[in-house]
């Protein structure tokens, strides 16, 4: 969904941020997947950086360099900025010198920062008052995957839950085929209790 709402940015000639996890458990990453993504991101002149969660890297602005670093000479190239998952005080209104922080004050205010956080709308009526009297700066954070058009929360689990299990089976079949091509062949039988 990032990529899809990337699209629709790039062709109303908005540039967007988008910030990808590195420990996220809803997705991988490190598969091509994520990486392609990425990289058409920023093709379409998109920021990307990284979701930093603090709990993982810390908020100490050289850790979050290195990983920054890291991320850019070994795995794909991203934009010196990030922003924090579930932000701690710690770090809103916390201006860094080696990479933007989506929290700077240049950038955050809370009476401008709408966002769709546990898959609320309460964001939209807000934004459309905002927008409704010419409100210049708003910062708006929206998670791509909430929106996908499902019917119910068990809908959107079963779609989780089958990418991940998609990106478990290439990784299996690629690596590992030999061990596990009784299940993989299988996996679409019934299992025998």
């Amino acid at each position: 969904m990032a990529l899809e709402l990337g699209r629709i940015a790039a062709d109303l000639g908005v540039s967007s941020n988008f910030f990808f996890q590195l420990n996220s458990e809803a997705y991988s990453f490190f598969v091509p997947d994520t990486l392609d993504i990425i990289s058409a991101l920023r093709e379409m002149k998109h920021c990307v950086g990284l979701h930093i969660d603090e709990r993982l890297i810390g908020t100490e602005e050289s850790k979050i360099t290195a990983t920054l670093d890291w991320v850019n000479n070994c795995v794909t190239p991203i934009d010196r900025v990030v922003s924090f998952h579930r932000p701690s005080p710690a770090v809103l209104g916390k201006q860094y010198g080696g990479f933007v922080n989506a929290y700077d004050p240049g950038f955050f205010d809370a009476d401008h920062y709408l966002s769709d956080s546990r898959r609320s709308i309460a964001f939209h009526p807000v934004l459309m008052s905002w927008l409704a009297e010419g409100r210049k700066n708003i910062q708006l954070l929206l998670h791509p995957e909430w929106w996908r058009e499902v019917d119910s929360v068990e809908e959107f689990w079963t779609l989780l839950a089958d990418r991940r299990h998609g990106q478990l089976r290439r990784y299996m079949i690629a690596n590992f085929a030999k061990v596990f091509s009784s299940v993989l062949d299988n996996e679409d039988r019934p299992a025998r209790v």
